[in-house]
């Protein structure tokens, strides 16, 4: 069964992710994550002696924040195929091809600085070896895409 879309829920969407992945794109090496009450990703801006409170506050821990953006990046793999593919079939018009090729290319783009974030992230946690697995992957699969 074909997916059917509209070309301005694909722009919404591709607005949203590049809202919620911005913090990962500023994000530099020894910054901390933390999860909003609305379900968004910030830096932790306390100070680093009071961030262990912080986090006991926010019932978060560095797995928490992890889960969280492998979440949000296995969304946005699944967002960046589905671009692709619907402008690769045989059935969008040649309008919403070019509009969705736009889209993929812009994200490509996009794409650098994320895996940037997500490289200073892996840094920050180096010292565990599963956080830093899990990283790598999100990366692997962000670098290898069509």
């Amino acid at each position: 069964m074909a997916v059917v879309y509209k070309i301005s829920d694909v722009y919404s969407l591709s607005n949203d992710f590049k809202e919620k992945l911005k913090v990962i794109c500023s994000v530099e090496v020894g910054d901390k994550l933390c999860i909003t009450d609305e379900k968004k990703l910030e830096k932790d801006n306390s100070l680093r002696i009071t961030q262990p409170i912080t986090r006991w506050w926010w019932q978060q821990n560095r797995y928490d924040i992890i889960n969280f953006i492998e979440e949000l990046i296995e969304s946005y793999l699944s967002f960046l195929k589905f671009v692709y593919g619907a402008h690769k079939s045989p059935k969008s018009a040649a309008k919403e091809k070019k509009q969705l090729l736009n889209i993929y290319k812009t994200h490509r783009v996009f794409l650098v600085e994320v895996i940037n974030g997500l490289t200073a992230i892996k840094e920050t946690y180096n010292n565990t070896e599963d956080i830093l697995r899990r990283l790598e992957k999100m990366i692997d699969d962000l670098q290898y895409l069509p």
